[in-house]
C-alpha cells in the first residue's frame, strides 16, 4: 500500500462526508456527559445532533436531537443574531454573539463556530471570569470542531476554507499556490481483512508521514475516509509541490 499524491495546482472537488471513528463518538460521548460548558452541536440543516447534559438540565424538553435550533435559541431569528449566525455557519470566522433579553435578565451570550458537519454554540449565562480549567476545556471544544480527532490534521471544514483563502490570495503578494490529495491505495481491505483498528492506526500512520513532511506554507488536513489534502502558499510551482508529491 502506498499514497497517491495528485493535483499539482489549484482545483476545487467536492468531498465525501468524512466517518467520525468509534474512538472519536466514544471521545465526545465522554466530554458532551462531563463538560461543564454549555455546548450543542448542529447539522447543515440547523438540526440538534449533540449536547451537553448540562443544557439538558436547563432547557429540559427542548433539548432532543433533531430539533431545530431556533427552539432551543429562539434569539437567533431576532435579525442581528440570525445574520452573525449565519455568517458564521457559512465559513465565517468564530464569533460572540449577545443575545437580547427583557429587562432584569441577566446577560446571556453565545460563542457561535463552525464545524466539519455544520456549527457549534456555547452558551455563557452572565457568569464572570472562566478559571484556567474551564479555559482549557474550552480550548478542546474549539480544537475538535476544526480538527479530525483520529489524526490530529486540520478538518473538511478547515480545508474548505483555507482553500478559499488560498483562492483569494492569486494575484496578491503571495500569488501561487498549490493543492496536491492524497489517497492510500487498497485502504478499503485492509479494513476488510484487518479490521477498523488496523484501518485507523495506517490512517494515523500516513497524517504522521504528511506533517512530517510539511514545511513553512504548506498545510494538511485529513477531508474524507482515506483522503488527505495539502495546500501550498507562496511557494516556488511546480517544483516544490513536485518535491512534496
Amino acid at each position: 500500500m502506498r499514497p497517491e499524491a495528485s493535483g499539482v495546482g489549484i482545483e476545487n472537488e467536492k468531498s465525501s462526508p468524512i466517518d467520525v471513528s468509534r474512538a472519536g463518538e466514544a471521545l465526545l460521548a465522554d466530554l458532551l456527559a462531563n463538560t461543564t460548558e454549555l455546548l450543542s452541536l448542529y447539522d447543515r440543516d440547523f438540526r440538534l445532533t449533540h449536547y451537553a447534559a448540562r443544557l439538558k438540565g436547563l432547557y429540559g424538553g427542548a433539548v432532543v436531537p433533531g430539533a431545530a435550533i431556533w427552539e432551543i435559541y429562539p434569539s437567533f431569528l431576532d435579525t442581528r443574531c440570525r445574520d452573525e449566525f449565519l455568517r458564521v455557519f457559512q465559513g465565517g470566522s468564530a464569533a460572540s454573539i449577545e443575545l437580547p433579553r427583557s429587562s432584569g435578565e441577566a446577560p446571556r451570550s453565545v460563542f457561535v463556530f463552525g464545524t466539519a458537519d455544520g456549527v457549534g454554540v456555547i452558551e455563557s449565562q452572565g457568569r464572570g471570569g472562566r478559571s484556567t480549567a474551564e479555559e482549557q476545556e474550552h480550548v478542546i471544544l474549539l480544537h475538535q470542531a476544526t480538527h479530525d480527532v483520529l489524526t490530529g490534521l486540520q478538518n473538511r471544514r478547515r480545508f474548505g476554507e483555507r482553500l478559499q483563502e488560498a483562492l483569494a490570495a492569486i494575484g496578491g503578494p503571495k500569488p501561487k499556490a498549490a493543492l496536491l490529495q492524497i489517497d492510500l491505495d487498497d485502504f478499503k481491505s485492509v479494513n476488510d481483512t484487518l479490521g477498523h483498528g488496523a484501518g485507523d492506526t495506517l490512517l494515523q500512520l500516513a497524517a504522521g508521514r504528511i506533517r512530517d513532511a510539511l514545511q513553512d506554507g504548506e498545510s494538511a488536513y485529513r477531508y474524507a475516509g482515506d483522503e488527505f489534502a495539502v495546500i501550498q502558499l507562496g511557494k516556488e510551482q511546480p517544483m516544490e509541490a513536485e518535491r512534496l508529491a
